[in-house]
């Protein structure tokens, strides 16, 4: 076979883009009609003559995979069987399994959403295509109640450990709930992120999550402090903070609906119910963003930075970084896309948020973010959409007015 003979270092290093780009596509095809050939399987019941605790358990055992990658195979096989138009994308390789996957949930309840799902599948990341799935099929859900009492039923944290040797443990739960134990971790993060900053490290922002983690449990365990005792409670360390996006009428009437938004801002959609208990709690920093409340989108000061209801405005626009495709959501940086130092004002309507690293592509390799609002397209500057190539009225520059 040509692929028992490949050898990666005999070929060039466009050569082997080519290769890899072909080896993708084949295995997205091999991924679409294996999960359909699994399904009709499944149907047939045999996984109980093999003693297989399910078909998910079989199709584990078969494809050397876990029980869990086996399941969401067979969910996505399945809704497929109804959504021939995705399944037959799939079929040629032009989306992967998780896309697929996460486009075939939605068409379960919508239908009509697919064909633009699965064009935004093209021009997005994984993880952005999961939560815009997720917000369209809760737009979608009947019963929002329903689906949170669905969610918490299916809860469950399960631990193990990989190939590698490394432990994992995975918390599966309702928006709000993980949203609460991020919000609890915080302080502890931020501890790290000041000690780590201190001794010239620069730890990843998922590995101090996993260390603020680890060190509040400690922290209740041990009665309170740290578990190592050198991180104390820093009196400047900021609040826990939660962003719920919420229009007021959905609030009011108990349920969305015709488009209204109810979500955790970088965390997704949720039921009203677990606003109203979030509000009632009274342990985290609430900060609500609601359609008929004050209006702050316009709003400009003289200081540098964004007023207390300018941040939390930007941060309803912009839960994660507003570069299209990346999801970070933790330490993002409010940027003026017209210098402050140029202008001398902040505006609401000229500032976005970004993670470290794309902050680091626009200020050392003048990368920018393209014309519009909220998520959109991060380009270098050679690109033709980049707003130096753009008439500075097309800019949002009120000095061109």
């Amino acid at each position: 076979m040509w692929a028992a003979g490949f050898d990666a270092s005999a070929r060039t290093v466009a050569d082997n883009r080519r290769v890899m780009v072909d080896a993708a596509a084949i295995e997205r095809m091999a991924a679409a009609v294996k999960a359909q050939a699994a399904a009709r399987v499944a149907e047939s019941g045999r996984w109980r003559e093999a003693g297989d605790r399910s078909a998910a358990h079989e199709l584990a055992r078969e494809t050397g995979t876990t029980v869990g990658a086996a399941r969401e195979t067979l969910d996505t096989a399945a809704a497929l069987q109804s959504q021939p138009e995705l399944a037959a994308a799939a079929r040629r390789g032009e989306l992967s399994a998780a896309q697929t996957s996460a486009v075939a949930a939605v068409g379960v309840l919508a239908p009509d959403l697919v064909p633009g799902l699965m064009a935004r599948a093209r021009e997005t990341s994984v993880a952005e295509l999961r939560e815009e799935c997720a917000r369209a099929a809760a737009a979608r859900e009947a019963d929002p109640e329903e689906r949170r009492r669905r969610i918490r039923a299916q809860r469950s944290l399960r631990h193990w450990v990989d190939a590698a040797g490394t432990g994992v443990l995975q918390l599966r739960d309702a928006p709000d709930v993980i949203a609460g134990v991020m919000t609890a971790v915080a302080p502890a993060r931020e501890a790290l992120f000041r000690a780590a900053r201190q001794s010239g490290e620069r730890p990843r922002p998922d590995a101090l999550d996993a260390d603020a983690l680890v060190a509040t449990v400690a922290a209740g365990r041990n009665g309170g402090g740290n578990a190592d005792g050198d991180l104390p409670p820093h009196r400047c360390a900021p609040r826990a903070k939660i962003l719920v996006r919420i229009d007021f009428d959905a609030l009011l009437r108990g349920r969305p609906i015709d488009g209204e938004v109810c979500e955790i801002a970088g965390y997704g959609p949720v039921a009203v119910s677990a606003v109203r208990e979030l509000m009632a709690t009274g342990d985290a920093f609430l900060a609500a963003v609601v359609s008929k409340g004050v209006q702050v989108v316009g709003v400009a000061h003289l200081g540098r930075k964004a007023l207390a209801h300018q941040s939390t405005a930007l941060e309803w626009v912009n839960p994660t970084c507003a570069a299209d495709g990346c999801t970070q959501a933790v330490r993002l940086e409010d940027e003026h896309r017209i210098p402050w130092a140029i202008r001398k004002v902040t505006l609401l309507d000229l500032m976005d948020r970004l993670c470290e690293h794309c902050h680091a592509l626009k200020t050392h390799h003048d990368w920018s973010l393209v014309d519009g609002v909220g998520k959109r397209a991060f380009v270098p500057p050679d690109d033709q959409r980049h707003p130096t190539r753009c008439p500075r009225s097309a800019r949002g520059d009120p000095s061109a007015a």
